[in-house]
């Protein structure tokens, strides 16, 4: 009887782990939108019908340079094929708690998918809620409904919040800047709040518009230009009525 209950009690230690030189499979990343500290790019993980889980990366970086690429996952990796002769690209991701590390093989393959001032790697977090870019413009238009009725109470309380809540992951965009946030802080009388909403634009909008196009690289300076001259204007506003 010994024997016998020894030899179960083996069977179910083997059976509880792998066998020698077995490991588990790594596991996918889990579906849902994944950005950038500052907005600059997004992962994007989901389930297809097939039952594959695909991803897609857009990074965009200095000068209107650009990551775009897609493929399917299988653990924690993706192998995404290009035209080119030599290794694929592969492509790796670490999962942590709310974020993936994402990093390449090393190959001129991956290069491939991105402009030259553009890269892909790195760290991605999952936004808070309320932050993903769809939240984002969704949030920017019903600021723009409640601006144009004058409400400015109402309007300055959802940007404001969406800037506490998402600020790690928030960029220039998507539909609202911190131009629109100061100007509202003005209507309301707020001339402190508006000074200091502008404080991370204040040293550039400084600049005149000829130091300006020094400063960018021409892609940048399209979208730069407007939102610094827009930043000069409404720090000119604030200050005067303050004094």
């Amino acid at each position: 009887m010994k024997t016998f209950c020894t030899a179960i009690f083996v069977s179910l230690v083997l059976a509880a782990f792998p066998a020698c030189g077995q490991t588990a499979a790594p596991e996918e990343p889990a579906p849902g939108e994944y950005l950038t500290e500052g907005g600059y790019g997004v992962l994007t993980i989901s389930h297809r019908s097939d039952q594959t889980t695909g991803f897609s990366i857009e990074v965009r970086g200095v000068n209107a340079h650009q990551c775009n690429l897609a493929g399917t996952i299988q653990g924690d990796r993706a192998i995404v094929e290009t035209e080119q002769p030599g290794p694929p690209c592969v492509i790796r991701f670490e999962r942590h708690t709310s974020r993936l590390v994402v990093a390449d093989n090393g190959e001129e393959a991956c290069r491939s998918f991105c402009g030259m001032r553009a890269h892909f790697e790195g760290e991605y977090q999952m936004p808070t809620p309320g932050c993903t870019r769809e939240e984002g413009r969704a949030a920017c238009a019903q600021f723009k409904r409640l601006y144009a009725s004058q409400s400015y109470d109402e309007a300055a309380e959802l940007l404001e919040s969406r800037q506490t809540r998402c600020a790690k992951t928030l960029g220039v965009g998507p539909d609202c800047t911190l131009n629109d946030l100061a100007i509202t802080q003005y209507h309301l009388g707020r001339l402190a709040d508006c000074l200091k909403t502008l404080e991370p634009l204040a040293e550039n909008a400084a600049k005149t518009d000829e130091e300006l196009k020094r400063l960018y690289p021409p892609f940048d300076l399209i979208e730069a230009l407007p939102l610094l001259r827009a930043a000069r204007h409404n720090l000119k506003l604030c200050a005067e009525k303050e004094r």
